[in-house]
């Protein structure tokens, strides 16, 4: 979402302020609307690849402080499950639980 949001941001802020430059200066109303299109083009894909750059930075934070809060082992183990066949075997989370023989 992010990066869509700063490239509608950039492409917007590049379209209005060639469009008042434009006026400012008195240049033809054609003129003035092929300039905002491009630059609201380019501006949109600038804003998109800014975006996605903050969002990869924000991502990898986010990351990051989830390790150093939790440890490496609580993160993966709860994605992974039991990696030992008799802990899946024994575990009650499964759909078939299947007691412990002795």
């Amino acid at each position: 979402m992010t990066p869509r949001a700063t490239g509608a941001a950039f492409g917007l802020l590049a379209f209005s302020t060639t469009v008042l430059t434009g006026l400012w200066v008195r240049n033809p109303p054609v003129l003035i609307l092929q300039r905002a299109v491009w630059a609201m083009l380019l501006f949109c894909l600038i804003g998109l690849c800014v975006g996605w750059a903050a969002h990869v930075v924000v991502r990898e934070h986010a990351h990051r402080r989830e390790q150093s809060l939790f440890g490496e082992a609580e993160a993966t183990s709860d994605q992974s499950g039991p990696s030992d066949p008799d802990d899946r075997r024994n575990s009650s989370t499964g759909p078939r639980a299947q007691p412990m023989r002795t």
